[in-house]
């Protein structure tokens, strides 16, 4: 993948990485070189996804959860009772919106 470090996906399809960081190549946020492959989704201070979202290892790629909209930094919730495409609420029926 690059001069003195790489990158590996496990079985399940999860990236590792691992090797030389000084110039963050090794996309966890950080200069600090890594002697084993890690999880850069283990850590969300390493990946930066929101709290709502789904880390994925390919980049780490974030992507924001069923219910919510955003780019997977920045989740905000999809409120289903605005839009009565959304839900399935009968029309004399009371919509509640739950996270």
């Amino acid at each position: 993948l690059g001069l003195d470090h790489t990158c590996a996906y496990t079985a399940a399809n999860v990236r590792r990485c691992w090797g030389l960081n000084s110039n963050g190549q090794l996309g966890d946020g950080t200069t600090i070189d890594k002697h084993f492959p890690m999880d850069l989704c283990a850590d969300a201070a390493l990946n930066g996804c929101h709290a709502n979202a789904i880390c994925s290892n390919a980049a780490p790629i974030c992507t924001c959860k069923p219910g919510f909209q955003g780019d997977g930094k920045t989740c905000t919730d999809i409120d289903e009772c605005a839009d009565a495409s959304l839900n399935n609420c009968h029309a004399n029926a009371t919509c509640s919106n739950s996270i």
